[in-house]
């Protein structure tokens, strides 16, 4: 029995201390700026080809080999808002005849400014052609940055899918292009409606905001405008289209790798659907499903113009096999899309280059140094004001990138070491043989 615990032991102490060579894949880390720490975002070939949710088979060594400390961190999915607050709107034509066709002042338009900028009433010619009307919009006493609109019209208006373009300005002659095309909808199909009634924007500070419909849309008659600022962005996000296998009265989707995943949408191959499903998930084949509910998705095409669902939010990010059940009723074969937000490493370069990321090791014991030293050695280069905020510490270091991955030691790493044979033990004590010559 000591003979055999000695072997497990050898066993796991080569597999926390792991050369490159030992690992299936690897990429090289390029630093484009020194620092006392660099911050790399992972690719998708690494989730691929880890075996580990936690990236425990995860390495980074120097050009001699030797272990470089380093720290993961998850980017920041969440969003704060600011409470949504009314603003003034006012209605606006857009199409006039005059050398600067467009601009308020060439279209007689006349527009009465009071204390700080704010508008008090717009008077000129009002538009009654279809498509003719545009809206301005007073955000000049709204102290933050707007990132959202939302718009009303009247209950009665009828079945519409409309564009507009949203422009910026911030004395009313000279505007700039903030979104080229916005869709607003309201479209009802089998009983269900479909509301699109918000705009997003990208970070904009300006006084004053336009509405100019674009070509060939209805005229749409808005009643009011909220607006409030986010916060916070979320980081790129990154997306995989699976195809399922049909099994019994659904389909089943894996997803081929360790991706963190946080959001799903169910999709046809149809320009024009609106189905229900019931969404279920698992970690692997040997635990049950889970049930995640029933959910809509949709997409409508009017006219030309596309208006679809928002991708579903989830917060099973290790499960990699789902199943989609269709409760509308229909022949087509669903498809599904995910999306993953790739972790960053926080690295500490000490030796040598080339820096090298290695990973995929069947076996191998996690390995990470406690976040707490590591950001004790970044204080000391932080910002002020930064070093009692780790997310702040994170974005003020040097962002290195991956070269293109290769192979190391191989898709055999990814297979389980095989056990540890001890010959001393014999049927007669309890053992089991696990090869030919001896038993364990």
């Amino acid at each position: 029995m000591k003979n055999f615990w000695s072997l497990g032991l050898l066993l796991a102490a080569s597999l926390l201390h792991a050369a490159p060579e030992d690992f299936a894949r690897g990429m090289i880390i390029e630093i484009a700026e020194p620092g006392l720490a660099q911050r790399v975002t992972l690719t998708a070939d690494l989730y691929q080809w880890v075996t580990r949710d936690d990236l425990g088979d995860l390495r980074i060594y120097d050009a001699d080999g030797g272990e470089l400390p380093y720290a993961l961190r998850r980017p920041s999915a969440g969003e704060s808002h600011t409470p949504w607050q009314t603003l003034p709107l006012f209605s606006l034509p857009v199409s006039m005849p005059g050398p600067a066709a467009g601009s308020e002042a060439a279209a007689g338009v006349n527009i009465e400014l009071g204390e700080g900028g704010a508008v008090v009433a717009v008077r000129g010619p009002v538009a009654t052609a279809p498509g003719e009307t545009g809206y301005l919009i007073d955000a000049s006493s709204y102290p933050h940055q707007p990132t959202e609109l939302e718009l009303t019209w009247p209950t009665e208006t009828p079945d519409f899918v409309a564009r507009f373009q949203v422009e910026a300005s911030d004395d009313l002659n000279s505007w700039r292009t903030v979104v080229a095309a916005a869709t607003l909808a309201a479209l009802h199909t089998d009983g269900q409606r479909v509301l699109l009634d918000q705009i997003e924007l990208p970070p904009v500070q300006a006084r004053y905001l336009r509405l100019q419909p674009l070509g060939g849309a209805e005229t749409l008659v808005l009643d009011s405008v909220r607006t409030r600022a986010r916060t916070a962005i979320d980081p790129v996000r990154h997306w995989l289209s699976l195809t399922g296998t049909q099994r019994q009265d659904g389909y089943e989707f894996t997803a081929n790798g360790r991706f963190p995943l946080d959001r799903v949408e169910v999709t046809l191959d149809r320009d024009t659907f609106l189905i229900e499903a019931r969404l279920s998930s698992r970690a692997d084949s040997k635990v049950p499903w889970r049930d995640l509910g029933v959910h809509r998705f949709y997409r409508a095409r009017v006219n030309g113009r596309i208006a679809a669902s928002e991708p579903l939010a989830i917060r099973r990010p290790n499960h990699h096999q789902w199943r989609v059940e269709l409760i509308s009723p229909t022949t087509a074969v669903p498809k599904l899309r995910m999306g993953w937000l790739p972790d960053e490493v926080v690295f500490v370069p000490q030796g040598e280059p080339p820096y090298l990321l290695a990973y995929g090791r069947a076996g191998l014991s996690g390995k990470q140094w406690p976040m707490a030293n590591l950001l004790s050695q970044l204080d000391a280069e932080a910002p002020s004001g930064a070093a009692d905020s780790p997310d702040l510490i994170f974005d003020t270091l040097p962002q290195a990138q991956l070269a293109t991955a290769r192979m190391l030691g191989g898709e055999g790493r990814l297979q389980p070491e095989p056990l540890a044979c001890n010959p001393s033990r014999s049927p007669s004590s309890g053992g089991q043989s696990c090869c030919g010559r001896c038993f364990c």
